[in-house]
């Protein structure tokens, strides 16, 4: 039985396409193209990604999502001429209202996990 990768968290200006192979990134969706299975997102880390999504169940998801949602993605990357591409297996609406928020949130959650070890 093939075990799967887990996926690493990653902002996508430290997303290594030579390296990574599946991630987690937290960002805010500023394109989609529903009927496409196409979104853009922008995690404010200075690049955008493409995400592809070929679960029919995913990209019915898309159509409820609106431009300017918090969205965590985990999917393989894929490299491009470009630098990379993410095939989106997950994609998770967030109730933080932006990605600086949400660093803000994990930041005091990793700290206080290690205070509790």
């Amino acid at each position: 039985m093939m075990q799967r990768k887990p996926a690493v968290e990653r902002t996508l200006a430290t997303v290594n396409p030579a390296e990574d192979k599946r991630v987690r990134v937290t960002a805010t969706l500023i394109a989609r193209e529903p009927e496409a299975g196409v979104i853009s997102v922008d995690d404010a880390s200075g690049k955008t990604a493409k995400v592809f999504f070929d679960s029919l169940e995913l990209i019915e998801k898309l159509e409820s999502l609106k431009e300017g949602n918090l969205v965590t993605i985990v999917g393989l990357v894929v490299q491009t001429p470009e630098g990379f591409d993410i095939s989106g297996e997950l994609i998770i609406p967030s109730k933080l209202p932006n990605p600086e928020l949400k660093q803000k949130v994990d930041k005091i959650w990793k700290d206080e996990m290690k205070h509790d070890i």
